[in-house]
Formats: structure tokens, C-alpha cells, sequence
């Protein structure tokens, strides 16, 4: 039995840090030596706590077992939950100190902010361009690699971007998301309602 004085005996030799059980320590250790003992069986993903394991599995099982009690819908993650969760209660706890703007996920204040400092801490390592956030970096980085992961399911046509996919997407479907701002007529092609602006004496595009 473990005595109330000393409710945690198990300290870690690396960092002080104290636990109830022996196994706790043990799993804490391999944060310390790298060692990451668990593996999973379907992709060979190795982990340094079990844990970390059996959310990870979930990836593979489509288990979703973090159900939200408001609407019904299911999460894979917990943290995933976590943040759906402030969509019901409308709080926005991350505030920013420059302007009244406020937020319900800190990585979201974090990529506002940029919008105050204008740094750009995402770098491109094939040229010297640089960018406020990943997301900008990624679309940037096709040009150089020219990737083409957005494949149209009609034909076998390849896209960098999912809005390029999208606009080819009108010449199946017949959409014309194009409209002229003077006569009203629709295309499917931005290239078509430039050239047919031509007619009004402007290429201009509204």
C-alpha cells in the first residue's frame, strides 16, 4: 500500500518528475530515451505509449468512438472533439491584443496575428519566397515540384489545385460560373468572359 506522504515514489532520474505507479515511470521513460516499443501491425508506425498507439489505430480502423452530445456527430480524437465542442458554446477564449478579433482555436489567433506583424515564417527551400502560413506555402511549392494530385473523375485530367479541378469541372457539368457585370451572360471559362467582354470595349473582370 502506498502511504498518503508519498503518493507519488516514482521519480524519474531524467527529470523529477513523479508518478503513483511503476508502469507510469516506465512508459514516461521512453520520452526520455527515444525508445518507442509499440508498433502498429498495420503500417509499422512506432509509438512511445500505448496510448498513443490505440489513438493512432483509429486511423486505420475508422472508429470514430468521441461522440459529441449536442448533434450526434463522432470524432476519431479526442482534441478533435474538444475543438468541435466551442462551436455549440460560441466561446473564444484566444483573444488578440491588437485588434478586438477572438477566436475558438489558439492555432487560429497564432495565423491572425501574422496579419499584425507581417511575418512570414513559412520559407520555400527552392527559392526565396516566403509566406504567413503553411497553407500558402503548399500551393507554392507545386509550382516547383508540379504535382498534380486533383484528378477529375470524368476524364483524366490533373490538377495542382482543387479550384483549377473545380473550374474544369463546368466543362462537364455545363455550369457557367462566369458572368458578364454588363450583359449578364455566363461562361464556363474565365478566358470566355474575357474575350467576350472585349465586345463592351473593357477586359476588365469584376
Amino acid at each position: 500500500m502506498i502511504s498518503h506522504k508519498n503518493d507519488k515514489p516514482f521519480v524519474c532520474s531524467y527529470c523529477d518528475s513523479k508518478f503513483r505507479r511503476k508502469e507510469h515511470l516506465k512508459g514516461h521513460m521512453f520520452t526520455h530515451t527515444g525508445e518507442k516499443p509499440f508498433t502498429c501491425v498495420e503500417c509499422g508506425s512506432k509509438f512511445s505509449r500505448r496510448e498513443n498507439l490505440k489513438v493512432h489505430a483509429h486511423s486505420h480502423t475508422g472508429d470514430k468512438p468521441f461522440q459529441c452530445s449536442q448533434c450526434g456527430l463522432r470524432f476519431r480524437y479526442r482534441a478533435s472533439l474538444n475543438r468541435h465542442l466551442v462551436t455549440h458554446s460560441g466561446d473564444k477564449p484566444y483573444k488578440c491584443n491588437a485588434c478586438p478579433s477572438a477566436f475558438t482555436r489558439m492555432q487560429s489567433l497564432k495565423k491572425h496575428l501574422l496579419s499584425h506583424t507581417n511575418e512570414k515564417p513559412w520559407s520555400c527551400s527552392f527559392c526565396d519566397a516566403k509566406f504567413k502560413d503553411k497553407n500558402g506555402l503548399g500551393r507554392h511549392l507545386l509550382i516547383h515540384t508540379g504535382l498534380k494530385k486533383y484528378q477529375c473523375p470524368q476524364c483524366e485530367a490533373k490538377f495542382q489545385q482543387g479550384s483549377q479541378l473545380k473550374r474544369h469541372m463546368t466543362t462537364h457539368t455545363g455550369h457557367k460560373l462566369f458572368e458578364c457585370p454588363v450583359c449578364k451572360a455566363k461562361f464556363t471559362r474565365n478566358g470566355s468572359l474575357k474575350k467576350h467582354l472585349q465586345s463592351h470595349g473593357s477586359t476588365k473582370v469584376i
